[in-house]
């Protein structure tokens, strides 16, 4: 089997790229990236299995990446939110498509469906793993009422142009993506509201969350319609909140000023690390409903190893994005286009297959009595 990497030398496809090299699942590996010296030690000092090749990849010249698409099973765009581009070059190369995080429009959705290639979007810990585990939890309740995500990711606001796109994108106050879903309909919210106080455990302890514009708001729902409440709840580090909340209250993150922002973000910090945190991120997920019969709060969490420090979210992302990569591969190019990750994969094979990439790497979870707080709703 045969995956290509776009973006291949990013904060997180660099993760994504030594993954599938090292997986003995997947026999060839392509990693394109537009950057040839970054793109020249995304393998230093990793073990790889496979065959590996690299290509930079020339913007007015598509064809040499065509090429390796063409007889790949697919392609694993790694780039800030997925560009349409790389959607393209799947469907006319016959790729399966997967991405980090995207937002997919209609046009998207039926060209892919058109083109009868299978397409998943979100691969990553959220969205991504947190899918598998809504999939993994409504296979046990009898009654699934609610799933919500909670992450804290620590890191440098600037240290990638697609971080920097990523993170004025879910911190900006005028996103229209950043909603829950409650009672029958989907609510929209602002920068740093839903706000909740989630114990993350040591190294991190009690943080708090805010509602954050990721899809599995929406894609969960679709998927398990008996759900009256799903969020997605995140935050970075409270020095970085403080900062971006200057930014919204001085309308600087607005649809017609954010692209000047974020040349000036790019210029005093663009390519910086920080970094510096104890630990410097965290992933859980609740599912709520009934077991048997018997009201049931489910708590996943996620174990990053200690020493992963600065890179944990970044590494993490990018072994989830690697395992559904390969999951991809094994179905084949073909499907009916976009789909739900909690509808395409097996959550049990998936975790089977993303225990064995990493011991240190782990998700458990534990069922805890919720009688009380059903007997408080119910009255």
């Amino acid at each position: 089997m045969k995956v290509v990497v776009v973006g291949a030398a990013g904060e997180v496809g660099k993760w994504v790229a030594r993954d599938l090299a090292a997986s003995a699942g997947i026999d060839q590996v392509v990693l394109a990236d537009l950057d040839r010296d970054r793109l020249a030690t995304v393998l230093d000092g990793w073990a790889v299995t496979g065959a590996v090749g690299e290509l930079l990849v020339d913007r007015d010249d598509p064809a040499s990446l065509l090429a390796e698409v063409r007889d790949a099973e697919v392609l694993m765009d790694c780039s800030s939110f997925g560009g349409s581009g790389m959607l393209d070059l799947a469907i006319e190369g016959r790729a399966a498509y997967a991405d980090l995080i995207s937002t997919r429009d209609e046009d998207s959705l039926a060209r892919a469906r058109a083109a009868g290639i299978a397409a998943v979007s979100g691969l990553g810990q959220s969205p991504g793993l947190s899918n598998v585990l809504a999939g993994h939890a409504a296979a046990v309740f009898d009654e699934f009422h609610e799933f919500h995500v909670y992450w804290a990711s620590y890191r440098s606001a600037a240290a990638s142009r697609g971080g920097l796109d990523t993170i004025t994108w879910e911190l900006g106050n005028a996103c229209p993506e950043r909603e829950y879903y409650l009672n029958g309909r989907w609510v929209p919210a602002g920068f740093m509201e839903m706000a909740k106080l989630v114990d993350f455990g040591a190294g991190m302890g009690e943080t708090y969350v805010y509602a954050v514009p990721h899809p599995e708001v929406r894609e969960i729902v679709e998927s398990f319609p008996s759900l009256s409440y799903c969020s997605v709840l995140g935050t970075w580090q409270a020095p970085l909140m403080a900062e971006f909340k200057v930014l919204n209250e001085y309308g600087l993150l607005e649809e017609d000023t954010v692209e000047d922002t974020k040349r000036m973000i790019w210029k005093h910090r663009g390519g910086r690390r920080e970094g510096g945190w104890h630990r410097s991120g965290a992933v859980a997920c609740e599912a709520r409903g009934r077991i048997d019969g018997k009201p049931v709060v489910r708590r996943y969490d996620v174990d990053f190893p200690p020493d992963w420090g600065d890179d944990a979210i970044s590494r993490g992302t990018g072994i989830c994005a690697g395992v559904g990569a390969e999951l991809i591969a094994r179905h084949g190019a073909a499907g009916e286009g976009f789909v739900n990750g909690e509808i395409f994969f097996d959550p049990e094979v998936f975790l089977e297959v993303l225990r064995a990439r990493d011991g240190d790497y782990d998700v458990h979870w534990v069922d805890n009595d919720a009688s009380s707080e059903f007997e408080m709703e119910e009255k």
